[in-house]
């Protein structure tokens, strides 16, 4: 799994790099949220307010642990929660 995270912040690396505006690279992750949805919306809020400043590019990461834990994921077997990150990754 972390590999997979590595290698994305990697290509996100060398794509930006490879432009001629100088703009910072923002992270932004999350980590056992157990189905836990409030969050996705703030962290879309700061992803797009940081893209649309024009200062730095975003990308969001989940490391993991996001369908087991909470009734949201058990009712639809954790395809809210996948339609949910789809949507903000």
């Amino acid at each position: 799994m972390y590999r997979k995270v590595i290698l994305c912040v990697i290509a996100l690396i060398v794509g930006f790099h490879t432009s001629k505006a100088q703009k910072s690279i923002v992270i932004l992750y999350e980590n056992d949220v157990h189905c836990g949805i409030d969050g996705y919306a703030k962290m879309a809020g700061l992803r797009d307010a940081i893209n649309n400043a024009d200062t730095a590019y975003a990308a969001v990461v989940s490391v993991g642990d996001f369908l087991q834990g909470n009734t949201t994921g058990a009712i639809s077997k954790g395809q809210y929660i996948v339609d949910i990150m789809r949507d903000l990754y």
